[in-house]
């Protein structure tokens, strides 16, 4: 990994490196591929950079690809959900369960019209345990002063978001000892 292009984001020449997660993706993001996130943590702000979720009006969360910057001492924490939506999987089921009467119905009518209908409860069934098990998995997300940023924790390692997890407590810390 070239830490001197990961330092060309950082705002202050003064700045110094001190992790990143998303080691792996750290090369296709600074060569223009937003595919998944990259976090990249100075001594004094935190970089995000590619696709990340933040919090919708609704209490969800709204894919997004973004570039921002937080000062380490706007951090207020980081949390981890879980992130599927049990509402999806329960209309997932609804409508496949739908699809099956309509299907059953029209096997024993034999009407090709009555199957027809069938399609578009099929297809919002797919679409919705599609959405669920697309967006499961556990989320990680870093609470700042004005809002909130999250990641989904399958692109990274336990160890490697642990460890970027203590280096942001230990800048917090250094920091508050500081003041």
């Amino acid at each position: 990994m070239d830490v001197n292009r990961l330092e060309a984001m950082f705002h202050s020449q003064k700045e110094k490196f001190e992790g990143v997660l998303g080691q792996g993706y750290a090369a296709s993001v600074l060569q223009g591929n937003l595919s998944k996130a990259l976090l990249v943590l100075s001594d004094r702000r935190l970089y995000f950079k590619g696709k990340v979720l933040i919090p919708a009006s609704s209490g969800g969360f709204i894919r997004v690809k973004s570039s921002q910057t937080v000062n380490v001492r706007d951090i207020q924490g980081i949390n981890f959900i879980d992130g599927s939506n049990p509402l999806h999987l329960g209309a997932g089921i609804v409508f496949s369960l739908a699809t099956l009467v309509v299907w059953t119905l029209a096997l024993t009518k034999e009407s090709p019209w009555l199957g027809l209908a069938s399609f578009p409860f099929l297809i919002f069934a797919l679409s919705f345990l599609a959405s669920h098990f697309a967006n499961k998995g556990k989320l990680m997300v870093i609470e700042y002063a004005g809002g909130a940023i999250a990641v989904p924790c399958r692109f990274y390692t336990e160890t490697e978001i642990q460890d970027f997890q203590r280096k942001i407590s230990m800048l917090r810390d250094r920091m508050e000892g500081e003041e």
